[in-house]
């Protein structure tokens, strides 16, 4: 079989593996399909194994691991067959939020061509990134309220709720709380 071929199995064993909610053996399958391209494949397999892995860290709430790939994929997302393309965007989003830094946040996320070409179908994660770095908290805490069902009707998402939405609110107190960790009693 070609390299191709073989990726494209072991891709499918992998999405097999994660409809059984079988971590193990998916984090075996993806190792296996890495070892796999290692020896040559398309651009299009390799962005496709990004996909897989970002989506297998997601599942085990490996959620930094997870947001690099899925920041590196959202230009060449092609794996209809796990998620939608505004799915994708989510969870780059969501997980984004919590590991870029601001600047990297606006060029990627905030200002990126194709998140915002898909703004409409998912309002609510974009007003959850707007106001965050806009430092807009009562409108960030009210849309973390809107987001909510949104992360419990998701596949991916559902298992870790409690998780997202408490280091999402962890974010913005931090944020919040960072522009006061100058004031001193002598400086008063």
């Amino acid at each position: 079989l070609s390299v191709g071929k073989k990726l494209d199995a072991h891709l499918e064993m992998a999405r097999v593996s994660s409809f059984w909610n079988d971590y193990k053996k998916m984090k075996g399958v993806l190792d296996a399909a890495a070892k796999v391209i290692a020896n040559g494949g398309d651009w299009d397999r390799r962005n496709r194994l990004k996909v897989y892995q970002a989506l297998s860290f997601l599942l085990v709430r490996d959620a930094e691991s997870a947001s690099e790939l899925l920041v590196e994929g959202i230009a060449t997302f092609s794996c209809s067959e796990l998620c939608t393309y505004p799915e994708f965007i989510t969870y780059a989003t969501v997980t984004n939020l919590l590991y870029l830094k601001r600047t990297e946040l606006k060029k990627s996320i905030i200002d990126g061509s194709e998140v915002l070409q898909v703004s409409k179908e998912i309002p609510v994660v974009i007003q959850l990134a707007n106001t965050l770095y806009d430092c807009d908290y009562k409108a960030y805490l009210h849309t973390l309220v809107d987001l909510q069902p949104h992360l419990v009707a998701n596949r991916y998402l559902q298992p870790h709720v409690g998780y997202l939405l408490r280091e999402l609110h962890v974010l913005a107190f931090q944020q919040f709380l960072d522009s006061y960790q100058s004031v001193t009693l002598e400086s008063m």
